[in-house]
């Protein structure tokens, strides 16, 4: 009787969706371990979201209605089977992965800010860009049942529940990145992989890092480990669209489709090298702009502090003067204004001292 019920529930649900259908057959037929059950909720979930985003509202409403049985199906199904304590853990997740988002907030902060401190400072930036992502529970239940990794140690095996990518614009900014990692005292260098100088099979090239990071939480602090991917833009861009190939193959991509992503690895390759060989002349251009824009900066930031203590029609022809030095495009002309801008506002500033100290 029980076979009977789940045979209708499963055909009622899984007729018009094959990823639906894979969930519940997880959940129904399937051996009763947590990772296995676990799995097939969150397919099942999954499934149903992906169906109602393209039902019409009547169909909608006739799946609505058919989830919410469902689920109370489910619901009788998980007692009968003894295992509260296993819905208690998928409850559990989000206190789980909490802190790995703390993390990749924190760390994607940190290295902003070393891009900032050096653009600040007219230095060229090795780091080009930054990103995080906290790894989907799915992909992560995926993961111990591929390497028969028990829930217990999921923290300890995994390494890249928290992963950080970093995008430089050359190759040889990847080592600077990798030096400026090992030095920082907030985190610890566990292992380190090098796929730039022994690129996969596939093609793919990166430089990973594993590090262990300490997390502030309301239960104290708590050490975790991040994945950090170090990669040019170039490689970034073969990298995901392999990705993506992987996910909808199943890893097993078709022959004449990995011989077209080895040709393309290939490409990327000399295409780094052949922008390394202009990496002085580019990285001189950026810097220059780098430099131009932090001069104009300051004008306009003196220029600014001017109309607060001087004459604001001589602070107008200060103002249209800059207009007119900036249009000529001369960085060294520019120099000689900002120059001569800063002993005008010490003469101000001087003044504005002066009267201060006599009303006293």
């Amino acid at each position: 009787m029980l076979f009977m019920e789940k045979q209708n529930i499963f055909c009622r649900f899984s007729h018009r969706n094959h990823a639906l259908s894979v969930g519940l057959q997880k959940i129904m037929f399937g051996k009763n371990s947590s990772i296995y059950l676990k799995n097939g909720i969150y397919l099942f979930l999954n499934a149903v979201s992906r169906h109602l985003r393209f039902c019409r509202s009547r169909a909608k409403a006739q799946m609505a209605c058919a989830v919410q049985k469902g689920v109370l199906y489910l619901g009788r199904l998980l007692n009968q089977v003894r295992i509260r304590g296993i819905w208690m853990e998928i409850q559990l997740w989000r206190q789980i992965l909490n802190p790995y988002e703390l993390a990749v907030r924190e760390l994607i902060t940190k290295f902003n800010h070393v891009i900032r401190e050096h653009r600040e400072k007219g230095l060229y930036s090795p780091i080009e860009h930054v990103c995080g992502r906290v790894k989907a529970v799915p992909s992560i239940l995926d993961k111990l049942q591929k390497k028969k990794i028990t829930l217990d140690r999921m923290e300890d095996e995994i390494d890249d529940i928290a992963g950080i990518r970093i995008t430089c614009q050359f190759v040889e900014d990847i080592e600077k990145v990798v030096e400026l990692v090992r030095k920082r005292s907030d985190m610890e260098v566990v292992s380190e992989k090098d796929y730039i100088h022994n690129t996969k099979p596939s093609g793919y090239r990166s430089y990973h890092m594993i590090v262990d990071y300490q997390v502030e939480t309301l239960q104290g602090p708590k050490s975790l480990r991040a994945e950090i991917q170090i990669r040019t833009l170039a490689m970034d861009f073969w990298a995901t669209i392999e990705h993506s190939l992987q996910y909808k193959y199943k890893a097993n991509i078709p022959e004449h489709i990995r011989e077209r992503l080895s040709n393309a690895a290939d490409a990327i390759l000399a295409l780094d090298k052949e922008m390394s060989s202009v990496r002085s002349e580019i990285m001189d251009a950026q810097n220059s702009s780098l430099s131009q824009l932090k001069l104009v900066e300051d004008i306009l930031n003196n220029i600014e502090n001017l109309y607060r203590i001087s004459n604001k029609r001589e602070v107008n022809k200060i103002q249209d003067e800059f207009y007119r030095i900036y249009q000529m495009h001369d960085i060294t002309k520019l120099k000689q204004f900002h120059r001569q801008l800063d002993i005008i506002s010490e003469g101000y500033r001087a003044q504005a001292v002066t009267v201060d100290l006599e009303e006293q």
